[in-house]
């Protein structure tokens, strides 16, 4: 017959070297954990399927360059076939002998190839992490994207400024733990994302702020320090400095243990007076230790000043705000009080965000939240969400009660919530005058927000509202999980308002 074609069946055997080599890559790929660093070999055995795949496996360089050394042996054989392809090395360090050789040992022959090594995890005890310190200093890393280094004891692994001979111009992500470093170095120069381990010894602010300057790329610091309180003409030297430029930085994490104001230290995040922000930022503060009011507030304002300055410099008209406050039972492996800040609009935003190992006192969380609402412009704001936080309606008026722009609010309904939207200006209008919709959070184990009688004024409310020309449009009503709103709370709003039911909210707390 004539028009057709047979098509002959292909094998595996038929597949080009190419196509091996990517699903053996692929497959490799799949079998490595990240976050552990460690490296499943079982992709290998699909390697001895046959002798053609073991050869074209072999020649393959790259499929062997993702080393761990949980098997010292095969870690051996790998970096042996990886020949002169980029390095990826996760060292987890065990002290067991396997096949006559140790991972250790393994591993120092891996950084004897440092020029080739692309991406570094090591997680030893210091002993172990210093010695293999001690091989890099020196040497440059030319290839080197990523380092993670943790020391596994209390003691810190010292970095000499002659680390990698301070060259790796594509490091771009560096973690550090239990380390301590020459804060003159210029090796992190390139670097977009760092984490220094909390480091005990008290610094001097200046010589943070030269380290800081010499970071020009840097988006994310996550650190912890404490510093010396500067004396005599050091104080007028600092006063005089230029604030350091941070031009990419939108996050930053500071945890700290700084607790005693007596103590001849600075608060940790002093050093924020002297930096100048450009992008939006998200500051993080974690407080790992028992405080009362007297140094949490000074710790948390001092965040403050530069950061909304720099939001007042750059004119940020906020459109929503935030105050959230709620616990978290699993973050740092105990009970942890989180409260949030934050304010943004289409094109920029600020957020602090403090974590306590204690529950902050109403007091505490209503200055914080009054320092900063006062501190941005609110001209046009909009939104304002208030979770598990009860502001005074002294506070409340002082500090929203005059937004004519202002659409919705998330709150708990309150005696304070509740006072402040019946009241009126001198004009006659109510605060709040363009408020139209409404989220109101119900925990029924809470007297405030429970309370039947001020669910049961709430159409009142609404009406008068309305008769001032400011209508109410929307209600939504999210209880806390394991509360049930009662059903007669919202039949007495039909016909008034267009109410509905939201989700249950986990994480509510209020104080």
């Amino acid at each position: 017959m004539t028009g057709f074609s047979t098509t002959r069946r292909v094998t595996t055997h038929d597949m080009p070297p190419e196509v091996l080599c990517h699903i053996f890559v692929t497959l490799a790929a799949m079998c490595f954990d990240e976050d552990s660093g460690t490296h499943s070999l079982d992709w290998i055995a699909v390697t001895h399927v046959c002798k053609l795949w073991n050869e074209v496996a072999h020649d393959n360089a790259t499929l062997w360059s993702c080393i761990d050394f949980s098997h010292p042996r095969w870690a051996q054989e790998m970096l042996g076939r990886a020949k002169h392809a980029p390095l990826d090395i996760h060292y987890k360090h065990h002290e067991r002998l396997r096949d006559g050789v140790t991972g250790e040992e393994v591993m120092a022959q891996a950084l004897k190839r440092l020029p080739l090594i692309r991406r570094m995890g090591v997680d030893a005890p210091v002993d172990v992490l210093k010695r293999f310190v001690v091989e890099m200093e020196g040497f440059p890393a030319p290839k080197l994207e990523r380092l993670h280094m943790r020391g596994t004891r209390d003691e810190l692994v010292e970095i000499q400024a002659n680390f990698l001979n301070e060259f790796a111009p594509r490091l771009r992500d560096v973690a550090l733990l239990g380390c301590s470093i020459d804060l003159n170095t210029m090796l992190f120069r390139n670097v977009e994302s760092l984490v220094l381990g909390p480091i005990n010894s008290p610094i001097h602010i200046a010589d943070m702020l030269t380290f800081l300057s010499n970071l020009p790329r840097i988006q994310s610091l996550v650190t912890g320090f404490s510093f010396h309180f500067p004396q005599g003409p050091e104080v007028v030297r600092l006063l005089s400095r230029e604030p350091v430029l941070m031009s990419n930085l939108t996050r930053m994490q500071l945890t700290t243990r700084w607790s005693d104001p007596s103590q001849d230290l600075a608060s940790p995040t002093m050093f924020l007076r002297w930096l100048k922000f450009v992008q939006p930022l998200d500051i993080e503060v974690y407080l790992g230790c028992e405080q009362n009011e007297d140094t949490i507030l000074p710790q948390c304002e001092s965040l403050f000043d530069p950061v909304l300055q720099h939001a007042t410099t750059k004119a940020m008209e906020f459109s929503e705000f935030g105050m959230t406050y709620s616990s978290d039972s699993k973050k740092h492996g105990a009970e942890v009080h989180e409260l949030r800040l934050s304010a943004s609009d289409d094109s920029a935003s600020v957020s602090f965000t403090f974590w306590f190992v204690q529950q902050l006192l109403p007091g505490t969380c209503q200055t914080l939240a009054s320092r900063f609402a006062t501190g941005i412009s609110r001209k046009d704001l909009q939104t304002v969400n208030m979770d598990g936080i009860t502001l005074d309606a002294q506070l409340m008026g002082q500090h929203f009660g005059n937004l004519e722009y202002l659409e919705e609010i998330s709150s708990p309904l309150n005696d304070e919530l509740f006072e402040v939207l019946h009241d009126v200006d001198g004009q006659g209008r109510c605060l709040f005058r363009s408020l139209s919709t409404m989220m109101l959070y119900y925990d029924e184990n809470d007297e405030e927000t429970s309370d039947p009688d001020t669910w049961y004024a709430l159409p009142s409310l609404l009406e008068f509202r309305a008769a001032k020309g400011s209508p109410i449009r929307e209600i939504t009503i999210l209880p806390k999980a394991g509360s049930t709103v009662p059903k007669e709370f919202a039949d007495r709003l039909e016909g008034i308002v267009t109410i509905q039911l939201g989700r249950k909210i986990n994480t509510l707390l209020f104080v």
